[in-house]
């Protein structure tokens, strides 16, 4: 039903296919969601890439400029996908390098969450939380950890890293924010070969009263190349605060200069489009 519903509309707008998907999630996000599972399978590689908001300009060449524009929030409706969906990452290997994205719905106050797939980064920064330092590791794992920044984390009993947590203790507490590289080089071991892991890592601290984080998306834009990251304030009713690992980058309705790579902000009514050059950047909605 809901697969006739979003085709039909499609076809009567006379769309491509990724707009297709776009009418389906403006229509309705169960049934854009239906859609996606049953046009291309749940599990399927072009809708975790589609889904992570990875693409390329229509006038970009050789893939020099790029679009992250994660597909997560209905404004037609004013409802999110998280009910559904509250994590997802996609990748493309470009001419230029690795381009990807990995969002996850929600998060807890300060940005001090995350989960990357290796070779990728978690950051983790009290940048929205009015300053302080990370006081504590609440969780740790590398390998295959499962959960969400939402619901919570847990190891698996087959693959995890048992020294990760020690290693990012030292790596993190005590500083406003730290990188953790979710790689057997940074670790120094290897859990489980042959297999794709994960890092996930939960912490506390920063100062008391911050805002809790709505969103979160990881993003990797390769060498030479210049994107544009539009990131959903899901639907709050108050100002939106960006973050980023080294800082803000906008808050009081205003960009904010000072994070490495990030060249500029405007907003939209229903997003924060952040302009970046090539690198790796976390980005915090709260």
């Amino acid at each position: 039903m809901c697969e006739r519903a979003c085709v039909g509309l499609a076809s009567a707008v006379s769309l491509t296919q990724a707009h297709n998907t776009r009418a389906c999630l403006q229509c309705d996000v169960r049934s854009f969601v239906c859609w996606v599972g049953a046009q291309f399978g749940s599990n399927s590689d072009w809708s975790f890439k589609y889904l992570a908001g990875v693409q390329q300009t229509e006038t970009g060449r050789g893939w020099q400029e790029l679009v992250l524009q994660p597909q997560v929030w209905n404004d037609v409706r004013g409802v999110s996908i998280c009910a559904n969906l509250s994590s997802t990452e996609g990748s493309i290997v470009t001419p230029r390098g690795l381009l990807s994205g990995s969002w996850t719905c929600g998060g807890p106050a300060g940005g001090l969450c995350g989960k990357a797939a290796e070779k990728a980064d978690v950051h983790l920064s009290c940048a929205t939380a009015g300053g302080g330092t990370i006081k504590e590791i609440t969780f740790a794992s590398f390998g295959t950890p499962t959960g969400d920044c939402s619901t919570g984390f847990h190891a698996s009993p087959t693959c995890d890293l048992k020294t990760a947590k020690a290693k990012i203790e030292k790596e993190c507490v005590g500083k406003t924010s730290c990188t953790i590289p979710s790689t057997t080089q940074f670790f120094g071991s290897d859990p489980c070969f042959d297999t794709v892991k994960y890092l996930a890592v939960a912490a506390s601290g920063c100062n008391a009263g911050a805002k809790p984080a709505v969103f979160t998306y990881d993003v990797i834009v390769p060498t030479g190349s210049v994107a544009e990251v539009h990131l959903p304030k899901m639907g709050l009713k108050t100002a939106a605060i960006v973050s980023e690992k080294e800082g803000p980058v906008w808050s009081g309705g205003a960009y904010k200069s000072g994070a490495s790579g990030v060249k500029g902000a405007t907003e939209t009514a229903s997003e924060i489009v952040v302009s970046v050059g090539s690198g790796s950047f976390g980005f915090v909605v709260s």
